[in-house]
C-alpha cells in the first residue's frame, strides 16, 4: 500500500517570498496584507481602528491565513468572527 504523495493545490495568491515587507497602499486607500509580519498587521489594524486586544487577535489569525494557508479573501477565513469579517473587506 503507497501512501498518495501528491501535493494539495494551495487556493489564491502565494507569496513565494516570506520577508516581511512595507504596507503598500492600494488606490481605494485599503492596505494590501500580503507579506506583511504579524506586528504590521496589527499596526494597520490599530491605526485603521481597531482597538488594540483586538488588533493582536485579528493580526494572529489574519496572518496564519494568509502565510500559512494562501487564503487572501476575509470571507474565506473561517474563525474569524462574521461580524468582523466586515470591517475588513
Amino acid at each position: 500500500m503507497s501512501a498518495d504523495t501528491t501535493l494539495m493545490p494551495i487556493p489564491g495568491p502565494i507569496d513565494p517570498v516570506p520577508v516581511p515587507r512595507a504596507a503598500t497602499g492600494r488606490a481605494d486607500g485599503r492596505v494590501e496584507l500580503v507579506g506583511l509580519s504579524k506586528e504590521q498587521i496589527r499596526a494597520e489594524l490599530e491605526q485603521g481602528g481597531l482597538e488594540a486586544k483586538q488588533a493582536k487577535l485579528r493580526a494572529k489569525q489574519t496572518w496564519h491565513w494568509i502565510s500559512n494557508r494562501g487564503v487572501s479573501d476575509f470571507v474565506a477565513m473561517s474563525d474569524i468572527a462574521i461580524t468582523q469579517r466586515g470591517w475588513f473587506v
